[in-house]
């Protein structure tokens, strides 16, 4: 992802790891095929996340905001949708959690806390990442070093 989007490699991982890091510490449950399988389908919807956030603050700053407006703008436009598509989530995940079933209600138990953790590392995390070490490039895309 950070290849992709060039400068934001350094801010962008770690939303990820503090949903991976929340999940193990509010289960403490073993790693079993279906823990597994949550957290590689979570991973997977966060990074979806992450990246949607990531672009749109790239093209709000590349219209010549500053940081803070560029979040701002962001949230405004994608926060929205990343808060509702989770609560959907979370939603369809915690009626499986109802299931006798231990390997269903683990997934889901997995999945809601996984998901739920990783919205708030996109909310949280990351736009104070992105202030405290902003884009190294100008707004015409070129890197600070070599604008003249």
């Amino acid at each position: 992802m950070g290849f992709g989007l060039r400068s934001l490699s350094g801010s962008s991982g770690l939303p990820r790891v503090t949903g991976s890091c929340s999940r193990k510490a509010a289960i403490d449950t073993s790693l079993d095929i279906s823990s597994a399988c949550a957290f590689a389908i979570c991973l997977g919807i966060a990074v979806d996340d992450t990246i949607h956030f990531l672009i749109r603050y790239q093209r709000e700053w590349q219209l010549g905001n500053d940081v803070p407006s560029s979040i701002r703008q962001t949230f405004m436009t994608v926060g929205s949708a990343l808060v509702m598509t989770t609560i959907v989530m979370i939603a369809g995940f915690g009626s499986v959690m109802t299931s006798q079933l231990p390997t269903h209600y683990l997934f889901a138990t997995m999945a809601s806390t996984t998901i739920g953790a990783a919205l708030l590392g996109d909310l949280i995390i990351l736009p104070a990442l992105l202030v405290c070490f902003p884009d190294r490039t100008t707004s015409d895309g070129l890197p600070a070093c070599d604008s003249r």
